[in-house]
């Protein structure tokens, strides 16, 4: 009972406050931009690591959103959601070159400003929090549709995932479109705080193992890739680091097929006894 409840406390924290923590590095990485813009300096590299740590998706956006309708979440949390929302959409447009450089300054401005207000925000939530002023209902009553599509929804993350992370890398090393990359990226990219959500609804949810296992596998490839990126770059060829993205979800299925065999053994032997 204990280890619920202390499940269902890192629940609530992730859920809540990934929105807020994202804005808070979009903030930071804006202004560094602003004071350093150079990619030859190390401090180029803070962006990318806090990109690491807690990037969003336009995945894991919807399914904070899906969460927030059914535990009908109070509105700060929404407006977090669409602030993000709105960074993940400048970020999008900056990567397919669709901002122009002599607007990029006014609309990184703008874009601090709108965070910072969302900021106030979270104080002014945290305030009201510490007085015991109740801001989250209890579950908000939805349809069985809606209960399901969200029970699937959290089933197929880490599977979209890691299939979307292959394919981008996969197109990548075929050297084609850049921006396919892109689109993938941006509407399933892992992170660290996305992966410890779903891993522990996963365990509040109490699915079974082998979903746990291709969190796990994400989280790996995710650690291989942003190192290789962004830390040190590993003494491996394009094919190489391809193929080193294959080892955990090659693991996962054999586990998942060794798993499977052993299931339908010990019915088979159940039946015949």
């Amino acid at each position: 009972m204990l280890r619920i409840g202390m499940l269902n406390k890192v629940v609530l924290i992730l859920f809540k406050y990934i929105p807020a923590i994202h804005i808070a590095t979009i903030i930071f990485n804006d202004i560094l931009y602003l004071v350093d813009n150079d990619d030859s300096t190390i401090l180029w590299r803070i962006p990318y690591f806090l990109d690491g740590i807690n990037g969003l998706s336009w995945m894991l956006v919807l399914l904070l959103f899906l969460i927030s309708y059914k535990f009908k979440y109070c509105t700060w949390h929404r407006l977090l959601l669409c602030n993000c929302i709105i960074n993940i959409l400048i970020t999008s447009f900056d990567a397919f070159a669709l901002i122009n450089r002599n607007d990029l300054y006014i609309v990184i401005f703008l874009s601090i400003i709108s965070g910072m207000c969302c900021c106030i925000a979270t104080m002014v939530h945290i305030s009201y929090v510490r007085k015991g002023v109740r801001l989250c209902l209890s579950r908000h009553g939805t349809s069985s549709q809606f209960d399901h599509f969200l029970l699937v929804f959290i089933k197929w993350f880490p599977f979209i995932q890691l299939f979307c992370f292959l394919l981008s890398n996969s197109i990548a090393g075929l050297d084609w479109d850049i921006r396919m990359c892109y689109i993938l990226d941006f509407s399933s990219g892992n992170s660290l705080l996305s992966t410890l959500l779903i891993y522990c609804l996963s365990l509040r949810l109490r699915l079974p193992n082998y979903h746990r296992w291709f969190v796990v596998a994400n989280f790996i490839n995710l650690s291989i890739a942003f190192c290789d990126a962004n830390i040190y770059s590993l003494p491996l060829s394009n094919l190489q680091l391809y193929l080193s993205y294959q080892v955990a979800p090659c693991t996962c299925l054999i586990l998942l097929l060794n798993n499977k065999i052993k299931s339908n053994l010990y019915e088979y032997k159940t039946q015949i006894a």
